[in-house]
């Protein structure tokens, strides 16, 4: 933690002894989630189609609210 620790002060991360603490427990922290998340298992993303019964266009004139049609074209409906 040392070399990353001074790093941090050179990068301008912190400019104390309080600071250093704190850089260095969220770095910590920081660090145990990554390692939790490395010993996960994954799984390979995937598509499926699923009906609804409707046609994009019929569910996209449902839309009547410009900010619903805009995030229904972002893909954040």
């Amino acid at each position: 933690m040392g070399a990353d620790a001074a790093g941090g002060r050179e990068a301008g991360l912190y400019s104390s002894k309080l600071g250093k603490k704190k850089y260095r427990e969220s770095f910590l922290r920081l660090e145990a989630r990554g390692e939790a998340l490395l010993s996960t298992q994954s799984e390979p993303d995937r598509w499926g189609d699923e009906p609804t019964g409707e046609t994009y266009r019929e569910r996209f004139e449902r839309l009547t609210d410009p900010a619903d049609r805009h995030r229904e074209l972002r893909g954040r409906a």
